[in-house]
């Protein structure tokens, strides 16, 4: 992948403005100066836009728009991603390219740079037009008066008259009238200057959405909910699908950054998603009918361990060069053959995983992930319809269970094995009360803490035990006929961890008393009886709904 397309897109700031009619844009249009400001009127375009989407419109629910927009007899294609509103101003990041001609009638073939930014949305779907606009647009260049007459703009003042359609219509479906001032080579609190003072002057109002979320929302409704309710408020389906949501958003996020493959935290993020995937598909099994349950878990599960291997070798990297810092140069050299193995595996990996990545199966997974998040039909059965509570409640105390009985059962002097089971166990266990954690107020945030304290502790055991067994692994393997300046430094290295993992297992029943004392369990009973409680609250809701429903009839 080029260095071009790894980049990140420029960020687009503007101002937006809606104005009452074409007399505020012509007013404003005639204006010489207003303020600190001197205005430079130019000319007037026609810009005539097609937006893309799928049809069920992923790009527009992930705050998306994908533009092809002729202006004269030029046609560019615009992706803009879902930013920051600060007042009137709006920050986006946004990447443009030319296109040489105008977009197919029925599908968009998108340029190189612009496919694998959205391809994780898009999961190999057609791209369809869903909306088209059309617009006059008087620009104005923004300067400050004392500016000598050559210099350059701090900003352009676009003065549009809007008109929005849907593709293959010749009626509009709505027409309004927006100023937008973008910024060039000034500042933000010039256009945050300009922007009150022409609402000062015109009674103009800050404008919230853009022109594709104005046209969406007309054709479709609004689709970016404004409050997520807490996952045990409702049913268990309803919080599998709002976790699921949240989760699959988080993997499609991070998908870009793991095609790069630039930035490590990338794939340990998507791959976090994953494990989050899969907790919410354990933890909260009623939500789903059987056969989806298992092949959507067996999918998940096959992705993370593509993406594992990737993240196994960032990980040793990391190791190595926290290594090499405290070494003397020439020592560092040594270790240029263990490194070198390292990177032949992760580009290995890498070429596996980017395959996966572009594969049907892939696509699919996305797609079963989006269809049941969106799934709005009544449930054929009433177990997806449990309190989800009931079932956070049911599955919390098995989980701790679990854990507690792992954790008690550590001998005094741990076995790496333990401690890995005890890890998984712990794991779990967080996954679940971080999904119920807005229900479960002060009690459930402590109770985490003391846990991820415990997990802390246990996922430095494993990062030493593993690098301690990938290390022997490479020295008694394909590094013994190295040269003995490497395996001496190794040698170190090795040392190194395993003394890092001894210390954690030292540390484990201090670490577990922590998590098990008194104080602790008495936040982890109040979870309990907060879920308990919650999960009556929605059955009397219920009972009333159901009074209510047999006294109408």
């Amino acid at each position: 992948m080029s260095a071009a397309t790894a980049a990140p897109p420029p960020l687009e700031v503007e101002a937006k403005l809606t104005a009452a009619g074409d007399h505020d844009l012509e007013a404003i249009a005639a204006l010489g100066a207003i303020g600190p400001f001197e205005l430079r009127r130019r000319g007037v375009d026609r810009l005539h836009s097609v937006y893309f989407d799928t049809e069920n419109l992923v790009l527009a629910r992930h705050g998306i728009a994908l533009r092809a927009r002729q202006r004269r007899r030029r046609w560019e294609i615009t992706l803009k991603w879902l930013g920051e509103v600060s007042g009137v101003i709006h920050a986006r990041p946004e990447l443009t390219a030319p296109l040489p001609g105008p977009p197919g009638a029925r599908r968009l073939q998108l340029p190189a740079g612009f496919d694998d930014r959205i391809r994780a949305y898009v999961a190999g779907r057609p791209l369809l037009p869903v909306l088209v606009t059309d617009i006059r647009r008087q620009r104005v260049d923004v300067h400050r008066t004392e500016a000598a007459p050559g210099s350059t703009s701090l900003a352009e003042l676009a003065l549009d008259a809007v008109e929005l359609r849907a593709p293959g219509e010749v009626e509009a479906l709505s027409s309004y009238h927006e100023i937008e001032i973008e910024l060039r080579d000034g500042r933000r609190e010039d256009i945050d200057v300009l922007a009150r003072l022409l609402q000062q002057q015109y009674q103009l109002t800050p404008s919230v959405e853009t022109k594709f979320s104005h046209g969406i929302n007309l054709l479709h409704g609004p689709l970016l909910a404004a409050f997520e309710p807490p996952v045990a408020d409702g049913s268990v389906r309803q919080a599998a699908q709002r976790l699921m949501d949240r989760h699959l958003r988080r993997l499609r996020l991070h998908d870009w950054g793991t095609r790069v493959g630039e930035d490590p935290e990338a794939v340990h993020d998507m791959r976090v998603a994953c494990r989050r995937l899969r907790a919410v598909l354990r933890f909260l099994a009623p939500a789903f009918p059987e056969r989806r349950r298992d092949h959507l878990r067996n999918e998940v599960r096959w992705l993370g361990r593509i993406l594992s291997p990737v993240r196994d070798c960032d990980v040793q990297l990391e190791t190595l060069h926290r290594y090499e810092a405290g070494l003397p140069a020439d020592r560092r050299r040594t270790l240029r053959p263990y490194r070198d193995h390292i990177l032949r595996q992760r580009d290995g990996h890498r070429r596996a995983m980017l395959g996966a990545l572009d594969s049907n199966r892939y696509f699919s997974l996305l797609i079963g992930l989006e269809q049941f998040v969106e799934d709005r039909r009544r449930p054929r059965t009433e177990t997806p319809l449990r309190p989800a509570a009931e079932v956070g409640h049911e599955g919390l105390e098995r989980a701790f269970k679990r854990l507690r009985r792992q954790g008690k059962s550590v001998v005094a002097t741990p076995k790496p094995e333990e401690l890995h089971r005890v890890r998984i166990r712990g794991k779990r266990l967080r996954y679940l009360l971080e999904f119920f954690r807005p229900s479960t107020g002060k009690p459930g945030r402590r109770f985490l803490r003391y846990l991820i304290r415990l997990q802390d502790l246990l996922g430095t055991h494993n990062d030493a035990t593993v690098a301690a067994a990938l290390l022997e692994e490479w020295v008694n393997g394909p590094g013994a006929d190295s040269k003995p300046a490497t395996l001496l430094t190794l040698g170190g290295l090795l040392q190194e961890e395993r003394r890092r993992g001894r210390k954690a297992r030292t540390r484990f029943h201090r670490a577990w008393a922590r998590f098990d004392a008194k104080r602790a369990r008495a936040d982890w009973k109040t979870v309990l009886r907060i879920l308990r409680r919650e999960a009556e609250v929605i059955e009397e809701r219920r009972a009333a709904r159901r009074t209510d429903n047999a006294k109408e009839k």
